[in-house]
């Protein structure tokens, strides 16, 4: 059974399936375009095929050992790390060239003969986004995006989707995990006072300039590509910490979406904006515990356009087909994954905004309205906007905002969502961003 698969340039339409109703072959035809081998990539970038690559033992490693263990694979360092579908290996063969290899966890050929056309058209979507957002400036440079063989001497032929691009240093998870440990020696040393504020500073500083450089991604994601991207987080930035230049990776199809395919047009790309602004910020908040986006939250959201941002969160007209008779949007699925898988049952019915009408409210018009008008916001979407709004978690400076907005207040402050799975570790770092925030605004007036 021989399986070729579409080379990066050709496009979706171009895909010829021939199928044999006897052998069950599925035969994607690519013409006379060969899929490079990956030794090839690795000859022309690396100058040297003889290297180790990711490997079980490196995925056992935590993060830390991950970003500073040295290979011995000759001239080049690598680092490594994994994600749920794909893993990533760091080379470098000196301090100015670094290059981030991409590569699939699943062979194309393990894929069910039945799954071959699907499978390959979905990588080609998600190759298509990647090279726009790198032409675009907006991820790291793509040097290669497309299959390659993994065939080894004796062994079938084995085809990966394989990104190579340029490597940054860390995500922004690691980097705001090291700067906390960085805090932390200053406070062991009992640095005086005005390097403590030195060192406050600075932070602010950056988290500002962070900030801002990731709306701007954004934005230019929205308005110029005309894609929305909803699995926007920490580890999914990328920062170099001497420029602190800053871009977005894994631009995967699967939460990746042409705009109008989830409701954005010309009319609301602003709207857009800032419910991916929410999701950020949520993340932050909870993972990080320094949301560096509640000022824009804070300000963009307004008593004029809340009804907007949940209708268009919450669009049945534009729900996914992840799952059979999916009633999620994508904004709504993203966000249980990520925050409220440990709290609710998506097999139960869930409020995302008590203001706005389920699909089986039979209440009259004048009956909903009246409700608006009278009870509290309340639902999975307020809680994220609630949560945007807050720097830190014992932040109470929104209040006022949210009362403006009918959406009542925590009492005694935010909770952070729990997470069973956070390590302890990130926990106590978590509880000193906290005691950090107290001391600045004690000590820093």
């Amino acid at each position: 059974m021989s399986i070729f698969f579409v080379p990066p340039d050709y496009g979706e339409d171009d895909i010829i399936v021939v199928k044999d109703p006897v052998n069950e072959v599925t035969e994607i035809n690519t013409g006379d375009r060969p899929i490079p081998h990956i030794n090839v990539l690795m000859e022309k970038y690396l100058g040297t095929s003889n290297v180790k690559r990711f490997n079980s033992d490196s995925a056992k490693m935590s993060w830390l050992e991950r970003f500073t263990r040295i290979f011995d694979t000759g001239p080049e360092i690598m680092r490594t790390a994994a994600g749920s579908f794909n893993k990533v290996t760091i080379y470098s063969k000196n301090t100015d060239i670094k290059y981030a290899f991409r590569e699939s966890k699943e062979t194309l050929a393990h894929v069910d003969l039945k799954n071959y056309v699907g499978a390959v058209k979905n990588a080609i979507k998600s190759m298509n986004i990647i090279k726009r957002a790198s032409d675009a400036e907006l991820s790291p440079h793509v040097y290669y995006i497309g299959f390659a063989n993994f065939k080894t001497e004796t062994g079938p032929d084995e085809y990966k989707v394989v990104q190579i691009s340029k490597a940054y240093e860390m995500n922004l998870d690691n980097y705001y995990f090291i700067v906390s440990e960085k805090y932390d020696e200053l406070l062991r040393k009992k640095i005086d006072i005005s390097a403590e504020k030195t060192y406050i500073d600075d932070f602010n500083d950056n988290n500002e300039n962070i900030s801002e450089q990731i709306i701007d991604l954004l934005r230019k994601m929205i308005y110029e590509l005309n894609i929305v991207c909803v699995d926007i987080k920490p580890p999914n930035c990328v920062i170099n910490p001497e420029t602190m230049d800053v871009k977005l990776i894994d631009w995967d199809a699967d939460f990746c979406k042409n705009s109008s395919s989830i409701g954005t047009d010309d009319s609301n790309k602003d709207l857009t904006l800032i419910l991916l602004v929410i999701l950020m910020a949520n993340h932050f908040y909870k993972n990080l515990n320094n949301n560096i986006f509640y000022n824009f939250v804070k300000k963009n959201v307004t008593i004029d356009n809340i009804d907007e941002l949940s209708a268009l969160f919450c669009n049945k007209n534009y729900v996914t087909t992840v799952a059979a008779n999916s009633t999620l949007t994508l904004y709504q699925r993203i966000s249980l994954n990520y925050f409220f898988k440990k709290m609710h049952n998506i097999g139960d019915t869930i409020i995302w905004d008590n203001a706005i009408a389920e699909p089986d409210d039979t209440m009259a018009e004048d009956d909903a309205n009246s409700k608006k008008r009278s009870e509290p916001r309340e639902g999975l979407f307020i809680n994220l906007v609630r949560n945007a709004m807050r720097e830190w978690n014992e932040d109470t400076k929104a209040d006022y905002i949210l009362n403006e907005l009918n959406i009542k207040p925590f009492n005694g402050g935010a909770k952070l969502v729990k997470n069973k799975t956070r390590k302890k570790t990130r926990k106590s770092k978590m509880r000193k961003q906290t005691k950090m925030r107290k001391q600045t605004k004690t000590r820093f007036k």
